[in-house]
């Protein structure tokens, strides 16, 4: 009788542990993006974890429409052009702009919103604009400034426009998740277009990961495990609804003002989203070699290529990342 109590409080046990441990789920849409959040309470207990997720989901849904709305404040800079007064947030992310674009010697820059209107990427099908007027639009983001002033004013001179998409989604992704580890959550995982914050495990033997589907040959994947950071994939295939891989590549190299020729897919690793998300763009327009050889000296630094070469697809990651990339045939 005694060994059968003794059995049944271990069973009892053990489901307290397997719940403490299955994710709490949550979705949530703000400025035009759909927000994914997955937590595992452990000890907290899944009653106060999902109060932390509703609270840490309505900030974020406030921070992501300051930063991307048409009413936000970054819109609101591209039109009235300041020197504007604005909240510590969208002070603090321009300011991260300006730095990033110098860190990526002008492979990313935040001034080039108009070149990117110009190919039409948020209104359907993009199509090549005529050379004069992509000519113009790039002259004008490389001569417009961005003034930092000192009372949490930012003006822009000249006639380039700010876009910032993807830098904001990560940075706020940082917030949410530094909320949510902050409040106790053991492990977790955000997600927004492309974008992936992670932290901790889902299991103890589990990682958090995501599934790339080669473009060649359709019947391999690859798994990315994902360390503790940021990761952003952009361009990477997706299995279609007729089993057809398909890509979503929006990037222009800001010299140019149009797309990198070598690169079709990226996934970036930095330990800050922001920094992963910038850093996926700038690579892309690097191109591979250029990009292996940057982060060749940073650890805080990983990626994933798919590029093509006219005679077929080729997958290659740095050494940090190859440690976290697995292939396989589903």
């Amino acid at each position: 009788m005694r060994s059968c109590i003794v059995l049944a409080l271990i069973s009892l046990i053990l489901l307290v542990g397997c719940a403490e441990r299955q994710p709490l789920q949550k979705t949530l849409t703000a400025a035009g993006l759909t927000v994914e959040l997955e937590a595992v309470p452990g000890q907290m207990g899944r009653r106060e974890c999902s109060k932390l997720m509703n609270i840490t989901a309505k900030a974020l849904q406030k921070r992501l429409k300051l930063f991307l709305s048409e009413e936000g404040e970054i819109e609101r800079l591209n039109r009235e052009r300041g020197p504007m007064e604005v909240s510590p947030p969208t002070y603090e992310l321009i300011e991260l702009a300006v730095g990033l674009h110098r860190v990526t010697d002008d492979a990313w820059d935040a001034r080039s919103g108009e070149v990117r209107g110009l190919w039409g990427f948020d209104e359907g099908e993009p199509s090549p604009p005529d050379s004069s007027s992509l000519a113009g639009a790039v002259e004008k983001a490389r001569q417009t400034r961005i003034l930092l002033l000192d009372d949490n004013s930012i003006g822009l001179q000249g006639e380039g426009r700010l876009y910032l998409r993807r830098l904001a989604v990560g940075r706020a992704l940082d917030e949410a998740a530094q909320a949510m580890i902050d409040g106790g959550v053991e492990a977790g995982m955000i997600t927004a277009d492309g974008i992936h914050r992670t932290w901790g495990q889902p299991e103890p033997t589990e990682e958090w990961h995501i599934i790339v589907q080669d473009p060649g040959k359709g019947d391999i994947q690859y798994r990315i495990d994902l360390l503790e950071g940021g990761l952003c994939r952009i361009g990477l295939h997706r299995v279609g609804a007729g089993g057809e891989p398909q890509a979503d590549l929006d990037l222009l190299d800001p010299k140019t003002g149009c797309p990198p020729e070598e690169i079709i897919g990226i996934a970036a690793w930095s330990t800050g989203t922001a920094t992963a998300a910038t850093f996926a763009e700038a690579m892309s327009v690097m191109g591979r070699l250029e990009a292996f050889e940057w982060i060749a000296e940073c650890d805080t630094i990983a990626v994933f290529f798919i590029t093509e070469d006219g005679s077929g697809y080729r997958a290659e990651s740095d050494p940090v990342m190859s440690s976290r990339v697995n292939v396989y045939m589903p």
